[in-house]
């Protein structure tokens, strides 16, 4: 599986891709931060999931959302929500988010996700 993770740390990149490179499945690991290269980069290179980790919840970044599932609509979209309120939540899944987790208490939770996206690869 080929993932982007868009996060502007890279401290929190490093701590991703520890939790991530041990899976079985991922052949790609690929950092960015959200820009018009990113949004350019999904609809050239198509990766299979899209972690997003920013910590804002603008309309700019339901936008990007959209964009990003509009580019390719099959891949997967997680995002990693410094907010995790209910009402930003619906919003996000409204604007295509496949997965939605707290950034900071549950980003180890993407192993499971990406188990449960390997399951539904497999079928």
């Amino acid at each position: 599986m080929n993932v982007l993770i868009i996060e502007n740390s890279e401290i929190l990149n490093e701590r991703y891709t520890r939790l991530l490179s041990t899976l079985d499945g991922i052949e790609m690991l690929t950092h960015s931060s959200l820009s018009d290269k990113t949004i350019e980069f999904v609809k050239s290179q198509k990766p299979e999931v899209v972690v997003l980790a920013q910590d804002v919840d603008s309309n700019e970044f339901i936008r990007n959302i959209k964009l990003l599932k509009k580019q390719n609509p099959k891949t997967y979209i997680i995002i990693l929500s410094a907010k995790p309120f209910p009402q930003i939540n619906k919003k996000y899944k409204e604007s295509g988010a496949d997965f939605i987790l707290d950034k900071s208490t549950e980003f180890n939770k993407l192993p499971e996700v990406f188990q449960e996206l390997n399951v539904e690869k497999a079928n």
